[in-house]
């Protein structure tokens, strides 16, 4: 099983530390104004949850609260709605009202 720590080596070996605002390796340092209503999910157990609610926040500070719907499943993991379909039919069914009215195709 992974670690946080066993993670961050990975990421400082392949990253060079002069990189840390390359936004193709990570969002946190871009410019995040102006973009689409967002819908993002997270596990209480997810390795980067911290990095996921640092990220929420940015954008809502970038395009208002209510540019983002945010939840935090408890006692989940990365992927929870994927491996545990059953278990979490209302954020499948948030997830299906997000797309029918934010998202134009």
């Amino acid at each position: 099983m992974l670690d946080k720590e066993a993670l961050k080596y990975a990421v400082d070996t392949y990253v060079l530390r002069d990189q840390s605002d390359n936004t193709t390796i990570s969002p946190l340092p871009a410019d995040l104004k102006d973009l689409p209503k967002a819908l993002v999910y997270a596990g209480e157990y997810e390795l980067f949850v911290d990095d996921i609610t640092a990220l929420v926040r940015k954008l809502e500070l970038a395009n208002g609260q209510s540019a983002v719907e945010y939840e935090i499943a408890p006692v989940s993991f990365h992927d929870y709605i994927v491996c545990l379909p059953d278990d979490y039919k209302p954020s499948i069914h948030r997830y299906l009202r997000f797309l029918r009215t934010s998202v134009r195709i």
